[in-house]
């Protein structure tokens, strides 16, 4: 789980800040609620879209199809390459979040859900305006346990502090504790701080996010 109470410093708190808890749109898509099985696929597929193309600029900026890490024994993945590194691959079976929406009896927003079950993956490296972007993959099925225990110590914090449950899926620079989540009941992406409401809302969705990620430097 993303560091404990830090003060916001850096170009990543530019911008408005809440006054008010996020309001969930009227029409929020998520698998158990949306307005028409069409429309969220439409939502899904435009996410998958962003997920690819931003994996593909990472790629195209490096002039190679694969990144560096990995090669240690004892904690391997389906995303290692036989001569080293890794790329990331699909998850031939998706991880199950029914266990985590069950624990915390919440619905786990589909956007949250679409990100950690598409691949088995190593951390990606972008870069904002606001700066780095440290996005959060899952490099095996143990690396799902540990993120599931994570993520109900983060809903136990938010809980105590009075604030909505969030998916966090990225860090920000090294040496900041912010970081940044997916909004469960909107599916807004929020910068936010251990401990702490959100701080301020970055995009309207995670797609939208992705699409204006660039590789670092």
């Amino acid at each position: 789980m993303p560091g404990s109470a830090a003060e916001p410093v850096g170009l990543w708190t530019m911008g408005q800040l809440y006054t008010t808890p996020l309001t969930p749109p009227a029409n929020l898509l998520t698998p158990g609620r949306c307005a028409s099985r069409a429309a969220y696929n439409t939502t899904m597929s435009k996410l998958i879209t962003e997920m690819d193309a931003l994996v593909a600029r990472l790629q195209d900026a490096r002039e190679v199809d694969w990144f560096e890490g990995g090669g240690d024994p004892e904690w391997t993945s389906p995303a290692e390459l036989p001569g080293g590194g890794w790329r990331p691959v699909a998850q031939a079976t998706p991880v199950d979040f029914r266990g985590l929406a069950h624990a915390l009896e919440v619905t786990v927003h589909p956007d949250a859900v679409t990100w950690y079950s598409r691949w088995w993956a190593g951390q990606l490296d972008a870069e904002a305006d606001e700066g780095e972007v440290h996005l959060i993959q899952l490099w095996n099925p143990q690396d799902f346990e540990s993120l599931v225990a994570n993520l109900i110590g983060h809903a136990l914090n938010k809980r105590r502090s009075k604030a909505e449950f969030s998916v966090f899926f990225a860090t920000t620079e090294e040496d900041s504790e912010l970081f940044l989540s997916i909004d469960n009941a909107s599916g807004a992406v929020v910068l936010e701080s251990p401990l702490d409401p959100p701080i301020r809302e970055v995009a309207p969705d995670l797609a939208t996010f992705l699409a204006r990620l660039r590789a670092p430097g």
